[in-house]
């Protein structure tokens, strides 16, 4: 399925704001509070992102640097500053939440290789060009396949020379899974991802008092893309895009390294964007209409992401899907059964 794209607007005012506050940094001015040990990574860095930006395997030009994300460990995430990270009201980092994870600290799904063997017939999208570019579209293979497909340098796959050629410059190969409840909960069951899982993780029990049967959860899941894994190697990435049901999402980097470019409104700062390279254990939250795009550094990167619906999106995501619904605006060709689970789903989100 191709996502939704939608051209990002940046108000002028907005960009003037941003340039203000790199001419603050780096002049040693912020605009949001004293510099402490706990905020020092926002206070001081490079505002020109060189630092970051080259790792990249493939350079990015005419993109306004982003600032640090704000990071808050596991540990303080219920002091009573730490709310709006707390309660998914803003974008973030969280930090130590991830350690127990075997597929963190021992790699125990070994790039994909693991899920190859436990879901050999697993249906996943697979972009052998790349999803740099705006349009691109995915290859339905087993899982199997397409890790075979994805652990083979850009050329030499079954696509040949066109993994180079339609890729435009831009080579990778990105692997999708989406997860049904089945694969879900071997996944965790396995420990891969810490035994028990961290509560703030946990968002979707809601599902079990609207979605009564595997079936429609199954349906929910994929075709709304809740939890998936992504694996890709170098270079391989995402377009910038906002989420189509205008949901918040959290993400999880497993293995490698990845770089996240992130932007979005603020009630407090206004308009900001945000970029940083993502380690194993890291976890990004962005809230809903938050922009982004992404670049995988190492072969192979690995990210698990969830989907999460509270209080703070409840009713865009509910619009959207009644319109999904309704008119099928986003192809995402719900069923009748699961629209009509739905209508019992909305209030339980708030």
């Amino acid at each position: 399925m191709e996502p939704k794209v939608v051209t990002m607007k940046i108000p002028f005012f907005s960009v003037v704001c941003s340039l203000l506050y790199l001419l603050q940094c780096a002049s040693g001015q912020k605009d949001d509070g004293e510099c402490t040990e706990e905020n020092k990574e926002q206070c001081s860095y490079d505002p020109s992102r060189a630092d970051v930006r080259s790792k990249l395997p493939f350079p990015k030009t005419g993109l306004m640097p982003g600032k640090p994300f704000p990071r808050v460990h596991v540990d303080d995430l219920y002091k009573p500053e730490n709310e709006d990270y707390l309660y998914r009201r803003k974008t973030f980092v969280l930090t130590g939440a991830a350690d127990d994870w075997t597929a963190v600290s021992e790699k125990f799904l070994q790039g994909g290789k693991r899920l190859a063997k436990w879901f050999p017939r697993a249906v996943v999208d697979f972009y052998p060009m790349n999803m740099l570019q705006t349009g691109s579209h995915p290859y339905l293979f087993r899982m199997k396949q397409g890790y075979e497909e994805l652990i083979l340098e850009p050329g030499k796959g079954r696509f040949g020379k066109e993994e180079v050629s339609e890729a435009r410059g831009n080579t990778g190969k990105y692997l999708h899974m989406q997860l049904t409840s089945k694969a879900w909960k071997k996944i965790r069951s396995s420990g891969a991802l810490g035994t028990p899982m961290h509560k703030w993780f946990r968002t979707d029990g809601w599902m079990r008092q609207c979605l009564k049967t595997e079936a429609i959860v199954d349906e929910y899941h994929i075709k709304t893309h809740w939890k998936i894994i992504l694996i890709g190697g170098p270079g391989a990435g995402m377009f910038n895009h906002s989420d189509s049901l205008r949901t918040s999402s959290w993400h999880t980097h497993l293995e490698g390294l990845k770089w996240w470019y992130v932007c979005g409104e603020d009630k407090e700062y206004g308009f900001q964007c945000f970029e940083d390279l993502f380690y194993p254990g890291d976890t990004l939250f962005y809230p809903k209409n938050y922009f982004h795009e992404t670049q995988n550094i190492a072969m192979p990167s690995m990210t698990v992401t969830g989907t999460v619906a509270n209080g703070f999106n409840y009713e865009s995501i509910a619009t959207q899907l009644h319109r999904e619904c309704s008119y099928n605006s986003l192809s995402f060709d719900l069923s009748g059964r699961l629209c009509d689970a739905l209508d019992d789903c909305y209030v339980l989100w708030h």
